[in-house]
């Protein structure tokens, strides 16, 4: 059985766990630690921030030939940093799995998705992957949650995609 565990950082999420790492006992078995990492949510750069302010005549005049230079290379810088963040908040999710998984003395693979649908991530990756069982837990948030925030989990069982183990952690 090939099953992947979606997990979010939170303490909830890790509810789905125990029920997860009793079923998947055997050699045969495998198991995913899987966290979606939202580029929009990285902190740092944001998408379209205001350039900064200028500093020469050049600089504050967008009709000289030199302004649209500046512009294209503080864009590019803009790119570059943010690509950076990405990876530097990429390399501490995976940390992060790996620490839980050695925590539960589980042997699992740990990945890092990119995109802004969580779910669709989810989805598509459950797919690529053949899982045959999804995991994941639910902040029950309540209808007016859900219907302002959207459900992942929602989406995830809606999908078909594998069979899904939904945990609710207790308050």
């Amino acid at each position: 059985m090939r099953m992947m565990i979606c997990l979010d950082g939170s303490d909830a999420a890790e509810a789905v766990l125990p029920a997860c790492l009793a079923i998947a006992r055997t050699p045969e078995d495998s198991v995913e630690f899987v966290r979606v990492l939202q580029p929009e949510t990285v902190r740092g750069v944001p998408r379209g921030a205001p350039p900064p302010p200028a500093t020469s005549a050049t600089a504050r005049n967008p009709g000289s030939s030199n302004f649209g230079t500046r512009m294209d290379r503080y864009e590019s810088e803009q790119v570059v940093e943010r690509e950076r963040l990405i990876e530097q908040t990429e390399a501490m999710m995976l940390g992060e799995l790996r620490t839980l998984a050695a925590r539960f003395e589980v042997s699992a693979e740990c990945s890092v998705l990119a995109g802004d649908d969580v779910a669709g991530a989810l989805i598509d990756h459950a797919r690529q992957t053949k899982a045959d069982v999804v995991a994941m837990a639910t902040h029950a948030r309540g209808p007016v949650g859900q219907a302002v925030r959207g459900s992942v989990t929602q989406e995830v069982v809606r999908s078909g995609v594998a069979a899904v183990l939904v945990a609710h952690r207790p308050d």
